[in-house]
């Protein structure tokens, strides 16, 4: 049966969701236990898949095809087993172990790894010797968990780690990182470099918070590794802190699954970890570590915050091998390797190579603190081009580089001009101070401290090459500390100074442009893409990504970034494709805002339905038109056709429509900075501020909230300013071009002017603009103006001109002009004749606001109106249309487009004809408001003629009523017809009410009056005509009063006053009246019986209390009797009050309370509170009357707009002309026969050109654009401006905690200056060892470390010494040095048996007390002696003359041995055990480093060294001489099986050395393979020297140059192999490292 992959596949995929479904074993009893970790589920998983695997493949027919099969197989596997399927748990399991990946990867073993699969093992069964160096290099891979966990990690409990040699393979290491753990491919990847010391000098709580901050917010914005040594101390300590807080913030938050979670990958050598030998254990996968906080001999515990650790096996015991894989590691990333032929890959596809998507991955490094070792690895990353930028305050290293790069950046701006005399004389002497005040231990180590300063020297040289720049500062010392928070901003700018040129016709390649770009948009740094990316790189910025701008639409806070694009021209209507548009909705559909108030309240969609295929036709267009109004705003062809390129013609209506959709987009999902970018690169900033504010005033409708419905309102009236101010500013600048957008009607509106939607939006204030004002009172005018015309003290009121015009036809010549529609229709004739005459008239006062009644005189181009297309206009033929459109009426001037009042005429010269002076002049709304005014009043009198006409009333004025009362409501059915469809948020519930009231009215009034049928009563009828009186004359008050500036704002006023204020009055007054009309009637008529009348006269009695004050009812009757005595129970209820009579009222005193208390509350309180209250509004609304009272205008200006020239009744032969005309088209529709056949001139009526009328110029629309540029960045500056106090005092805080830091350092500082002071003089002398060391001769001995003070282990100082008086032939008579002794207690017990008696100290006793007794031992000097116990103390100094004799040392005056070689400052037999000279046997033990591969030309050096088990210090193997025995102590430190004397004497030495050689031979001769020779005997200046003790040393060199097994006789726990470099140099004493380096020089070895 051949193997069927889909089965396996939906099979694996059945088992991890029924897994995915079962509920939590973690609950359940102690079965439970096995199932709690996630890898055992995966391991049980994967053994089921690989047993179906095995029986699917049983009866397999050919071996070839099963290898096929077995290969694809195991990548289907990898693809089941694949975390992505898994959605429990955040932490993702390994597709595949280290072995399995390797053979796959390996391309080999595939028969192997198919018996290994078949079998169900597991790569820790595969028995690997540690010793047998892997082919890739990694030895092991596995889970780390931590027992003892501080957290409940987010990406689970497990920490997969590697364990890999220092030659292994980065490529596949890379590879097992991207499969096995299944990471992403970085977009970036960051080294933290930083010391191991768990003590740190940063110190300041504010950097560190803001820089955890920065890092965080810098990890989770894009997919970032980030890479520190990964131990539980120091600053990676810090970095997972951060990563925890965060993590538990997003937890609480349920925000996780969100964001990208941080890669934080920690890199440690194994002999650094406390517990390295429990990770060699190469069989166990699962590995549980309990982290103690406590550091042994220097050796430290993984920080369990991070999710990944690379553990590096040093075999050569190399010091820098975190170092070097971090170096390999950087330049796979870069593509500085050969291997760098990268491709993106999914887990997947496991025959594929870690992959970078063909492009090198960006690679930043940090430095925080530092120690010696981390210059070096700087020096390498920037030779390698990798960006380091240094947090200069932090301590350590990174202190003293940022010092030196600033240094030489401020003496060398130009990095090719290298000041050599300030840096050999000046930087050189400060860097050493400053190594030696950060290093204490290498104020003596003078080749360290060098070697270190040149490297610093070295790595500041290297950093500004190619004009580019490797290194940057940041400095934390002053009060820009804050800006650590935008740590990837100074990461981007590191990395970007790296990588571009500062020369501009250099350019990056669009590939790196566009990752560059992402970069920078992940991290949200628009200033750094507007500063290095564009400015830089002019040339790709037409190569914008449409997926980049989509990425930014949908992030948040990446306003800027949209800003940006469009500022460089990124067209929008060739980006918005209908599917891009569907997908933009359909992303934002779990927007909460967008979701509740637009899916569910304006759709009424449940949130659960997805979006529709056909959502734009149906749901955007629906939701567009209930927000704003525009109907079938979205039209799916038109957008591809933008995408396509077809409508380029119109490519400015398309980029119009295109940019407001997307504004619409975002005001539906709440985000007002991106609409108000959106809004500040539009040309048509009015219409659309004004659309935008009717949006969120709408969307507030169906908010629920109170503080949301609040928002939204306070957006709207934001956006409604913005409108005002836009073209207030333009008013202010240009008044024709304001009129001329305020007049604009095209289609990306709805052929709607900008008054129009403000109206329809309700926005009272723009429509109270000066502008708008203008705009309406030329509306009302239309196409005629009125002359003014002075008759001496008589002036004829404008409402008489119009009436007489009206009713006599020849005042039109009089006091009529007339606008001229068409551009230019006169001949040539006469012209300068026309011209006098248009002056004149010009001229004239004539101009004047028929509203205002005022005398003002309207003297500039503001008066003239404007076409309007819904009246009859007089448009060319063609030929001359194309003529006279080139003749524009706004010429260019200046700043602005204004009237040429000569060449584009306004006002015709002569009078238009009489029929079209009388269609004009009817058409126009001020004529209509006159007339129909006129006739409204007319009506009036006649409809109340018919009311008060006595019985059935006449019949003749009845039926001219009735038609007169029909017209009129036809008329204003169409008007609020035109109003409904024209302003959504008309009321139309009132309207259709009104409607249908005098609907009913006509009918019964026809009925009855007209027709005869008694449908009603004539009273009733009486009824009826009294309430249509009082309807006609009321509607009087709202229809024609409110034109008038005085009477309109107090009509409103009085609107308010009764609709709001009386209403809430009569609310409370309501309560009072029927409370008080039960009481009084109760008291005052207690026997009444219930009856209707009964209810009539109580409540008659108190609401008319409200009018007048009813007391006669309380007065005494004298015709009322008293009732008697009661006689019985049966008659205690028949009457309750005084009188018999029912209808006598009972006064006393409780009828008088209850009354007074009523009148007072009715007269007094209510009556004042009801005129508190009108004054209230009153006072409320005197700002705001007056702008209300121009919307009202508006609105009546337009109502008169829509009416039809004829006032009812007559309107009626309107009505008729329309249906004639209607029948007329029709008919000539039909019969295709109806040609119009006159040349010149045709009449159009309402068409849709006509419509779409004012299209602005493409001038006038940049004008715009960059007026709505200039108010929004107007509008930052004056934010900015109100945060300036808030800043400073933000900065004063910083300042503060700055200074208090300074203070703290000056405090330290002074209380260091004695000490500095007492030092002074050792400062020098250790330049003076310096100097020493280079001059030094093979004829003397140098004695620099016998003056090192203090003493080591001690606070003893020595006594500063000058040169010239270090030798004892110099008289130096105030030389009185400190003696010290070391006791025989502070001895190691194998010493305690040789150690001297302090002879001084016995002298010093003896001298105090003469009676007492002290035996003085006594030595034989310059001699060999014997002890009691038959040892031999050597005491002979091995020291030669040139004679080849024995030097003999001098005695003091004490008898006490003299150091041959001068003072020291220092007595007493210090820390020696023996007086005069100690003997000591060093071997230094050497061989040349291994290589796996082909040899090369680097000669490293290893050497074999001592561990120190106190701290992390290292030693030649030496040992103290006692007598004879000159190796007897030393051959502890190996194992040696059996000697032949009784002392390990030198020939057994050399053939013990020598049989450590594993070379025959027969092959080589053994002098050439093998070296053993004394190469110093004699005296060794060291630290513990004293002037009556000191160190004397036979060094032997014992170097290999064949392969030796030496190692294997080594004491493990004492001797170990070591790679020689400049970190072991320090760890060594300065006594050792001179030896070690005089035979470097004698071998010529490399250092690493």
């Amino acid at each position: 049966m051949s193997f069927d992959a889909n089965n396996s596949k939906q099979y694996a995929t059945e088992k991890s969701h029924e897994e995915d479904e079962r509920p939590n074993i973690e609950s359940g009893g102690s079965d439970s236990s096995l199932m709690k970790k996630p890898v055992f589920r995966s391991l049980v998983t994967r053994l089921q898949i690989a047993s179906r695997l095995a029986r699917n493949r049983r009866n397999s027919f050919e071996e070839e095809n099963d290898v096929v099969a077995d290969e694809q197989e195991i990548k289907n596997f990898a693809r089941i087993t694949s975390p992505s399927t898994t959605k429990k748990t955040s932490f993702r399991p390994r597709n595949l172990t280290l072995r399995q990946f390797s053979q796959i990867s390996n391309g080999s073993n595939s028969k192997n790894y198919k018996h290994f699969l078949r079998n169900g093992s597991k790569v820790s069964d595969l028995s690997v010797n540690e010793d047998d160096e892997y082919e890739n290099g990694i030895i092991s891979d596995g889970i780390i968990h931590f027992s003892n966990c501080r957290q409940q990690f987010s990406y689970n409990e497990a920490h997969p780690f590697l364990r890999v040699t220092t030659s292994a393979d980065i490529e596949f290491v890379a590879q097992v990182m991207h499969k096995c753990w299944t990471l992403n491919v970085p977009k970036i990847v960051t080294f933290i470099l930083s010391n191991k010391s768990h003590s740190t000098n940063w110190t300041n709580e504010r950097q560190i918070k803001n820089f955890q901050k920065g890092l965080i917010k810098a990890a989770i914005s894009t997919n970032m590794w980030i890479f520190t040594n990964g131990i539980d101390s120091g600053v990676a300590n810090l970095v997972g802190n951060a990563v925890k807080n965060e993590i538990n913030r997003m937890r609480i938050m349920k925000t996780l699954k969100n964001h990208n979670l941080t890669n934080l990958i920690g890199i440690v050598a194994e002999e650094d970890l406390r517990y390295g030998a429990l990770l060699a254990i190469n069989n166990k996968e699962q590995i549980t570590i309990e982290n103690e906080g406590i550091v042994v001999e220097e050796r430290y515990e993984l920080n369990d915050n991070h999710t990944h650790f690379i553990i590096i096996k040093d075999r050569l015991k190399y010091d820098n091998c975190v170092d070097s894989f971090i170096i390999k590691f950087a330049q796979l990333l870069t593509r500085q390797t050969p291997t760098d032929k990268l491709q993106a890959s999914t887990p997947d596809s496991l025959d594929a190579p870690f992959s970078v998507e063909d492009t090198e991955v960006p690679v930043v490094s940090i430095l925080i603190e530092g120690d010696c070792q981390t210059v070096k690895l700087v020096v390498d990353l920037i030779k390698r081009h990798i960006p380091v930028v240094i947090l200069r305050g932090t301590g350590g290293i990174a202190d003293i580089i940022a010092f030196a790069y600033l240094e030489i950046c401020h003496r060398c701006p130009d990095p090719k001009s290298w000041d050599l005399e300030f840096i050999d004389q000046c930087l050189k002497p400060m860097l050493t101070d400053k190594i030696i005040q950060t290093f204490n231990d290498l104020k003596d180590n003078t080749l360290t401290r060098n070697l270190l300063r040149d490297r610093i020297i070295e790595c500041v040289r290297l950093c500004r090459t190619e004009d580019r720049i490797y290194l940057t500062v940041l400095n934390l010392h002053n009060t820009s500390s804050r800006s650590l928070e935008n740590l990837s901003q100074h990461l981007l700018l590191a990395l970007l100074k790296s990588r571009h040129t500062k020369q501009m016709n250099e350019m990056v390649s669009s590939e790196n442009f566009l990752k560059d770009l992402e970069l920078t948009m992940d991290w949200n740094c628009p200033e750094v893409a507007n500063n290095m990316l564009f400015v830089k790189n002019s040339g790709n910025t037409s190569k914008l990504d449409k997926s980049l701008f989509e990425s930014a639409l949908i992030r948040p806070n990446r306003e800027e970034f949209i800003d940006l694009f469009l500022s460089l021209g990124f067209q929008i209507h060739k980006f918005l494709s209908p599917s891009r548009l569907s997908r933009i909705f359909k992303l934002i559909h779990d927007n909460d805002f967008y979701s509740s108030h637009c899916w569910e309240n304006i759709l009424s969609r449940p949130s659960s339905v997805k979006q529709p295929k056909n959502f734009i036709e149906s749901d955007l267009n629906w939701l567009i038109e209930i927000l704003t109004g525009l109907d079938n705003y979205v039209d799916i062809r038109h957008l591809s056709y933008n995408v396509m390129g077809l409508n380029d013609t119109n490519s400015e209506s398309s980029e119009r429509r295109a940019l407001n959709l997307l504004t619409f987009w975002a005001v539906m999902q709440n985000r007002d900075k991106l609409v108000k970018v959106f809004w500040k690169h539009s040309d048509h900033p009015v219409h659309l501020a004004l659309v935008i504010s009717m949006m969120f005033d709408r969307l507030s409708w169906y908010a629920v909230d109170n503080n949301m419905k609040t928002n939204l309102r306070q957006k709207s009236r934001e956006f409604a300013d913005f409108a005002n101010g836009a073209l207030d500013i333009c008013y202010n600048e240009d008044i024709t071009r304001a009129n001329n957008v305020l007049n604009q009607s095209i289609s990306d509106w709805g052929y709607k002017t900008a008054v129009d939607i403000a109206a329809n939006a309700q926005l009272r204030q723009f429509l109270a603009h000066p502008c708008c004002q203008k705009f309406l009172t030329n509306t009302f005018l239309g196409n005629i103006r009125i002359r003014e015309l002075n008759w001496g003290i008589f002036t004829v009121p404008v409402s008489i001109k119009i009436l007489l015009c009206a009713f006599f036809i020849f005042p039109l010549f009089i006091w009529i002009r007339f606008k001229n529609n068409d551009m230019d229709v006169s001949d040539n004739g006469n012209n300068e004749e026309e011209e006098n005459i248009y002056d004149d008239i010009y001229s004239e006062d004539y101009a004047r606001d028929v509203v205002d009644n005022s005398n003002e005189q309207i003297v500039d181009p503001v008066t003239i109106g404007y076409v309007n297309p819904k009246e009859v206009v007089v448009i060319s033929d063609p030929k001359a249309t194309t003529t006279s459109s080139t003749d524009t009426i706004i010429s260019r001037r200046k700043n602005g487009f204004n009237y040429s009042l000569k060449s584009n005429r306004l006002f015709v010269v002569k009078q238009p004809p009489l029929s079209r002076m009388l269609v004009t002049f009817f058409s126009a709304p001020i004529t209509k408001f006159y007339v129909s005014q006129l006739f409204y009043l007319l009506f009036l009198p006649l409809l109340s003629l018919s009311a008060i006409y006595p019985g059935c009333g006449s019949g003749k004025i009845d039926l001219l009523v009735c038609i007169w009362t029909t017209v009129l409501t036809i008329d204003y059915i169409r008007r609020t017809y035109i109003l409904i469809k024209k302003y959504t948020a008309v009321p139309v519930f009132l309207r259709c009410l009104e409607i249908n009231s005098v609907i009913v009215f006509i009918i019964l009034f026809s009925l009855t009056r007209v027709f005869n049928i008694h449908v009603i009563t004539p009273y009733q009828q009486k009824l009826m005509l009294c309430a249509a009186v009082l309807y006609f004359y009321y509607r009087l008050i709202g229809i024609y009063l409110p034109i008038s500036p005085t009477l309109g704002p107090l009509l409103h006023r009085l609107k308010l006053m009764i609709t709001v204020d009386f209403v809430n009055y009569m609310r409370i007054a309501l309560l009072i009246i029927l409370s008080n009309m039960i009481v009084m009637q109760a008291v005052l008529y207690p026997d009444t019986e219930l009856s209707v009348e009964l209810f009539h006269k109580a409540f008659h009695r108190a609401f008319f209390a409200l009018f007048l004050t009813p007391v006669t009812e309380l007065e005494t009757n004298e015709y009322c009797e008293e009732n008697g005595v009661y006689k019985g129970d049966e008659d205690y209820c028949t009457i309750t009050g005084k009188y018999n009579m029912t209808s006598c009222a009972n006064t006393g005193v409780w009828a008088y309370a209850f009354f007074i208390q009523y009148l007072v509350f009715l007269k007094l309180i209510l009556s004042t509170l009801l005129m508190a209250i009108f004054a209230a509004t009153a006072s409320k609304l005197s700002t705001e009357t007056d702008n209300i009272w121009k919307f009202q205008r508006y609105l009546l200006v337009i109502d008169f707009e829509n009416r039809l020239p004829l006032p009812a009744p007559f309107s009626i032969l309107n009505y008729i002309y329309f249906i004639f005309v209607y029948f007329r088209d029709l008919i000539c529709n039909f019969s295709q026969c109806c040609i119009n056949k006159k040349t010149n001139k045709v009449f159009i009526l309402n068409s849709k050109d006509s419509q779409e009328r004012n299209k602005l110029t493409p001038e006038e629309c940049a004008y715009w654009r960059q007026l709505a540029s200039d108010f929004i960045k107007e509008l930052h500056e004056k934010a900015a401006r109100e945060q300036i106090p808030l800043k400073q005092w933000e900065q004063i805080q910083v300042m503060s905690e700055d200074m208090e830091y300074q203070k703290k350092i000056l405090r330290e500082i002074k209380s260091k200056v004695k000490e500095l002071e007492r030092t002074i003089y050792r400062e020098r002398f250790v330049s003076n060892v310096s100097n020493s060391v280079t001059e030094q001769t093979s004829g003397s001995e140098s004695t620099c470390l016998s003056h090192y003070s203090p003493y080591p282990s001690t606070q003893i100082k020595r006594v500063p010494l000058s040169e010239q008086y270090i030798p004892w032939e110099v008289l130096h008579t105030d030389y009185e040095p400190i003696a010290y002794s070391k006791t025989i207690d502070e001895f190691p017990n194998e010493l305690k048996g040789y150690v001297d008696e302090d002879i001084i100290h016995l002298n010093e006793l003896k001298s105090r007390n003469s009676g007492l007794r002290v035996k003085l031992p006594k030595y034989e000097w310059n001699s060999m002696e014997k002890t009691t116990s038959d040892e031999t103390i050597n005491r002979i100094s091995w020291m030669i003359n040139d004679n080849g004799s024995s030097v003999l040392y001098k005695l003091e005056d004490n008898l006490i041995p003299r150091n041959p070689f001068g003072r020291t400052g220092l007595r007493g037999r210090g820390a020696f055990p023996r007086w005069g000279p100690n003997h000591y046997v060093i071997l230094v033990i050497t061989r040349w480093q291994k290589r796996s591969k082909s040899p090369s030309k680097v000669k490293n050096l290893e050497l074999v060294v001592e561990t120190v088990v106190s701290n992390d210090q290292y030693c030649l193997p030496e040992r103290f001489v006692s007598g004879d025995d000159l190796f007897g102590e030393i051959q502890k430190l190996f194992k040696i099986e059996s000697i032949r004397h009784q002392y390990w004497v030198l020939p057994e030495v050399v053939n013990f050395f020598k049989s450590a050689c594993k070379q025959s031979s027969t092959e080589y001769s053994m002098e050439s393979v093998f070296d053993f020779k004394l190469i110093h005997n004699g005296y060794i200046d060291d630290y513990l020297n004293t002037d009556n003790a000191w160190k004397e040393a036979k060094v032997w060199q014992i170097h290999y140059k064949c392969v030796d097994c030496l190692k294997q006789r080594f004491d493990e726990r004492r001797l170990e192999w070591r790679l020689l470099s400049d970190s072991l140099f320090s760890k060594m004493p300065l006594s050792h490292s001179r030896v070690v380096k005089s035979l470097v020089d004698t071998l010529n070895a490399d250092i690493i």
